[in-house]
């Protein structure tokens, strides 16, 4: 939306209604509208005690949509609480983060662990993400390494394209070894580096085009799939990236790329307006 257009682009002056329904809705005219009548709708559930429509009115608040762009964690906080208490497992998520950065509240790392927890027991894979890294490096107050690595598994385990992250950062401790559980086996790291990556991780494209590059963590030196990989991280803006596939169309490689320094010089040039090479 436009909100420097107070008035907003008007539409059809016909009046709406559903097909199925005889009763002939008041015509809207703008999309300003649309968002005040769909938050009178959300508020209306909210207050009737629907955790999806405590939920949505909080994410309005929190992004900026339901306040003409401006964000309202104020109002939008203790939505997320009360969602969360209804069950909904994302609102918990929001409300812990809301508590460990002090979002509309104070920072409280006793409650941000509590509202991890509950939305960790309910599979979420961004609450148990956080939890087993909060768990492994104790900057919640939770220094519980093997209760760590559980959820850190399991947050691989149910990983989504939303909160990707699980597989990668499990797959930096199978890389290195990472105390008396987790034995070093870079092979592994690459099953999990794959699937992050499959997943729209950056970064753990970017590690694979390297490995694939130079032969690393076990995998064999390919070329067709080291640029597949730096691809699809410089397409996500990982600068790495950008330079591993200049360096590869610097040289080409036989029956797979060409060499083409105008390419290559394209991609140094996108890396170095990104500020870090």
């Amino acid at each position: 939306m436009d909100y420097s257009d107070p008035k907003g682009s008007k539409a059809s002056p016909q009046p709406l209604r559903d097909l199925d329904s005889p009763v002939v809705e008041a015509s809207v005219t703008s999309p300003h509208e649309l968002i005040r009548e769909a938050r009178t709708i959300l508020q209306r559930l909210a207050s009737a005690g629907y955790p999806f429509a405590q939920y949505y009115l909080a994410d309005g608040y929190a992004s900026g949509v339901l306040n003409k762009g401006k964000e309202d964690l104020n109002q939008a906080f203790p939505l997320f609480v009360l969602a969360a208490k209804h069950g909904h497992a994302e609102a918990a998520f929001r409300a812990a983060l809301c508590y460990e950065f002090g979002w509309g509240c104070r920072k409280d790392p006793i409650k941000a662990v509590q509202f991890l927890r509950t939305a960790a027991s309910k599979r979420h894979p961004g609450a148990m993400t956080r939890l087993g890294k909060a768990c492994l490096s104790g900057d919640l107050g939770e220094k519980r390494y093997r209760e760590g690595i559980k959820w850190m598994k399991l947050a691989s385990e149910a990983a989504d394209v939303q909160y990707n992250h699980a597989p990668y950062q499990l797959g930096c401790l199978y890389e290195m070894g990472y105390g008396d559980d987790v034995f070093q086996d870079e092979s592994y790291a690459a099953e999990l580096f794959t699937q992050a990556a499959g997943l729209g991780h950056p970064e753990a494209s970017y590690r694979l085009g390297e490995a694939y590059e130079h032969g690393r963590l076990n995998c064999p030196r390919d070329a067709s799939l080291s640029v597949h990989y730096y691809t699809n991280a410089a397409q996500a803006g990982h600068t790495g990236a950008m330079m591993g596939l200049c360096a590869w169309y610097m040289i080409g490689a036989e029956g797979m790329l060409e060499k083409d320094e105008e390419e290559a010089c394209c991609w140094a040039r996108k890396a170095a307006e990104l500020g870090k090479y």
